[in-house]
């Protein structure tokens, strides 16, 4: 299969320079509506994903530093995507050859290879089972020493596999007969051992010693079954991981009942016994993932009707909690970027990315909606969503840390008092008449005020906007243009 490995040069930017941060909506396919990027991959100088082409199906992209847009795959190929977040490293790259997960024509999932000419071809057919079912589905994958590492699936289940690109050869690792290996295995590279969560008996993280060729269990308190939604990070030369505890009860023939899955982290520095960090509990939450914020862990704590961030200190071996606001549901893909927590909560149709900076929570933009995916490149933020009637798309995100700030290259604004017990002025320079609006929302996205629609002159305009009888708390102002695009947002603090 050959494709010519061409630029896409026309795609759309809307920049939104916003009162503390700015935007830029990245159109992948003008002709696709929505390309809803997803599994995002940083490799050497561009940012690799999977996004919808014109023919609505998935392809293999990339940005480069400025953003400019490549498609490498054929039309004749599907990515097979959508995966959910923790579903890690289904693109790598081995002896500069980008391998990735992808359907053909007979929509069969295995491993294909994009080479630097631009060639798209099937690396290797990893299933090669003559039954119906017959897609491997590759993911984990881990480049190390001239080999690929990945798990994929077979009639026997998901198991740890090696690609030798040298031999074009494939071996299993792991034993099939005993060992289950589920596709959110968060497959790592460790001291020369490979890392991997499964289930054998219990449940837990597996190691796997390329020189003994042998594979054993670092922790078994694990009881009951295989849990989903596992997580690991490395950090201070030490793997951090959740360790997942259930019990399985037998309710009749076939049919059981468990009870609530318990969640722990330990640690471990690749010898002797993992160090516990933390007692089992309840109301961990391993599927939002995992951060390192100011040398302390951070995860999510999900209550009955609230969520908070923890923090552990690895120093005093305490933890501290952080209620979150607003949008405490379903939080996922916590991130860390230039000091402040990133991370994708809501409900489903209004899943929005919000921002911790160690003081309070901030909602990144309220135009923003359906969020899935975050990830770090070239000293921005990317996230996925809906903006405003833009489609779901690709967007980059910059902190803008100054007081006064320039919106479209014609506009400053300065909010003051804040915090203020009465009364907030907003003030804009305006090089040309503009129609502008300001509206203020409280932490749960309601309309506490909202100003007319005014056609204001070339000029310098200051804005009242009243908060004596609103509810001490943080609340959101927004600038809104003629089009209803947010121009200017940012945070009010009430006393």
């Amino acid at each position: 299969m050959k494709h010519l490995f061409l630029p896409i040069l026309v795609f759309i930017t809307i920049n939104i320079y916003a009162q503390n941060h700015e935007l830029k909506v990245i159109d992948i396919n003008r002709g696709t509506s929505h390309s809803h990027a997803s599994e995002f991959k940083v490799i050497d100088d561009r940012l690799y994903f999977f996004a919808n082409d014109d023919h609505g199906k998935r392809s293999l992209y990339s940005i480069d530093k400025t953003d400019s847009v490549t498609r490498h795959t054929h039309l004749n190929t599907r990515i097979v995507s959508n995966t959910p977040p923790y579903v890690s490293n289904r693109i790598a790259k081995l002896n500069d050859i980008i391998y990735f997960a992808a359907e053909d024509s007979a929509r069969e999932e295995e491993l294909y290879a994009l080479k630097p000419n631009g060639d798209v071809s099937l690396a290797k057919n990893i299933n090669t089972s003559p039954y119906w079912y017959r897609s491997s589905w590759p993911s984990n994958m881990i480049p190390y020493n001239g080999k690929l590492y990945l798990i994929a699936y077979k009639p026997n289940g998901y198991q740890l596999y090696e690609y030798n690109p040298v031999t074009d050869s494939i071996r299993t690792l792991s034993d099939s007969t005993s060992l289950r290996i589920g596709i959110d295995a968060q497959l790592k590279v460790y001291k020369d051992r490979l890392y991997f969560f499964g289930y054998e008996d219990v449940g837990g993280l597996f190691t796997y010693d390329l020189t003994l060729d042998n594979y054993w269990h670092i922790s078994r308190d694990s009881l009951g079954t295989s849990i989903p939604f596992f997580n690991s990070i490395i950090h201070d030369d030490k793997i951090i991981y959740t360790q997942l505890k259930s019990m399985r009860y037998s309710t009749g023939p076939w049919t059981y009942r468990y009870s609530p899955n318990y969640t722990r982290f330990e640690m471990y520095d690749g010898t002797g016994a993992p160090t516990v960090l933390t007692n089992f509990d309840t109301t961990i939450v391993p599927r939002a993932g995992i951060a390192i914020y100011h040398d302390k862990l951070c995860y999510v704590q999900e209550l009955p009707t609230a969520s908070n961030l923890i923090f552990y200190d690895f120093q005093t071996q305490t933890t501290s909690s952080v209620p979150i606001p607003f949008n405490h549901q379903d939080i996922v893909q916590l991130t860390e970027h230039n000091g402040n927590i990133y991370f994708i909560s809501g409900p489903t149709l209004n899943r929005t990315v919000s921002k911790y900076d160690g003081v309070g929570f901030t909602k990144i933009d309220l135009n923003i909606k359906n969020s899935e995916y975050i990830t770090k490149f070239n000293g921005y933020l990317y996230f996925t969503g809906l903006y405003f009637g833009k489609g779901h798309e690709l967007i980059r995100y910059k902190e803008v840390p100054a007081s006064v700030h320039v919106i479209d290259n014609k506009i400053q604004v300065t909010v003051y008092p804040n915090p203020t017990s009465d009364v907030t002025h907003i003030q804009f320079n305006l090089n040309k008449s503009k129609t502008l609006q300001i509206i203020l929302t409280d932490i749960q996205g309601r309309i506490v005020y909202k100003s007319d629609k005014t056609l204001y002159s070339a000029s310098i305009h200051t804005v009242d906007v009243p908060m004596r009888n609103l509810t001490n708390g943080t609340y959101t102002y927004s600038v809104l243009n003629e089009e209803n695009i947010t121009i200017s947002t940012g945070t009010l603090q009430k006393l």
